[in-house]
C-alpha cells in the first residue's frame, strides 16, 4: 500500500504543536510494517538545514492562481521515513511558521504542489492521510480531480484527520477563484457560515474521518464542542473513527 501523508509542520523539521509530533512519528510507524509511506511538508526558514539529506527536484514548475512559481523539493529521512520538503521562500521563509493573514494562501499553495509532486516522483498512492485545515484544500481538488476523470487520481483514496477542530482555516469566499476553485462543487465544499472554510471542505469531500481519540470524536459531534461543524461530522458519523495517538 502507498500512503503519502501531507501535513504544515512535522518533527523534526518544523512543529508548533502535538499536530508535529504525530505527523514526524506516523510516517515512520507505516514504514516499519511494511506501508510504503511518505511524508511532504514545507520546508520554512526555521528547518534545520542538518535535517536535509539532499536537493532533490530543482525546478518544480506550478501553474496556480493564474501565476508560475518554481518550488524546489528537499529529500530527508532524518524522521525515519523518506520524507519531502518543498521550498517556496515567497510562501514559507517567513518569521514564523503560523499566524499571517494570508496562511489560507500559504497552505493552499503547499497542498497543490504537494499533489504535482506526487505526480512527477511515481506512481498514484492508494491513501493520501491530510491534517488539519491546512490541508483541506488538497481533498477538494483530488475529490474535483476524480470527478472530471484525472488517470492519475481516480483510484486514491482520502483520509482527512481533525487534530483541533477549532483551526478552520477561514478566509472571504472571494478568494476561491484565486486559488483555483472555481466550480460549483468546489464552491460548495468551502462554503461555511457567509465565508470558506479549509477545514470544513476537508471534512466535506474527504472519503474517510478521523480524530485522535475516540472520545474526542464523540465530542466534536455535539453542539458544544462542535464549533459549528458537528452537523457534518455527525452527517458523515459512518466516515468519521477516532484513533488515539500513541507514543512512538
Amino acid at each position: 500500500m502507498r500512503v503519502a501523508i501531507l501535513s504544515a509542520e512535522a518533527v523534526p523539521y518544523s512543529k508548533t504543536g502535538g499536530l508535529g509530533d504525530v505527523a514526524g512519528a506516523l510516517p515512520k510507524a507505516l514504514c516499519r510494517v511494511g506501508v510504503d509511506a511518505v511524508l511532504i511538508t514545507p520546508l520554512y526558514l526555521q528547518t534545520s538545514g542538518e535535517y536535509l539529506s539532499h536537493l532533490l527536484i530543482d525546478d518544480l514548475w506550478l501553474n496556480w492562481g493564474g501565476h508560475d512559481f518554481r518550488a524546489k523539493v528537499f529529500y530527508s529521512e532524518a524522521n525515519g521515513s523518506p520524507t519531502f520538503l518543498i521550498d517556496a521562500p515567497e510562501f514559507f521563509h517567513r518569521s514564523s511558521i503560523y499566524g499571517f493573514r494570508e496562511d489560507y494562501e500559504r497552505f493552499a499553495f503547499f497542498n497543490h504542489a504537494a499533489l504535482v509532486l506526487l505526480t512527477r516522483i511515481g506512481a498514484p498512492p492508494d491513501i493520501v492521510h491530510l491534517n488539519d485545515w491546512h490541508c483541506g484544500f488538497a481533498a477538494v481538488e483530488i475529490a474535483s480531480r476524480r470527478n472530471r476523470g484525472d488517470d492519475y487520481w481516480r483510484r486514491t483514496k482520502t483520509v482527512f484527520s481533525i487534530h483541533n477542530l477549532a483551526y478552520q482555516g477561514a478566509f472571504g469566499t472571494e478568494e476561491l477563484w484565486k486559488l483555483g476553485f472555481g466550480s460549483e462543487f468546489e464552491r460548495n465544499a468551502f462554503q461555511f457560515d457567509g465565508a470558506a472554510s479549509a477545514l470544513k471542505a476537508g471534512l466535506a469531500v474527504s472519503d474517510k474521518l478521523s480524530t485522535v481519540s475516540r472520545r474526542y470524536s464523540y465530542e466534536t459531534q455535539t453542539a458544544e464542542n462542535g464549533y459549528g461543524l458537528d452537523w457534518l461530522l455527525r452527517q458523515r458519523s459512518e466516515k468519521f473513527i477516532g484513533i488515539t495517538n500513541g507514543v512512538d
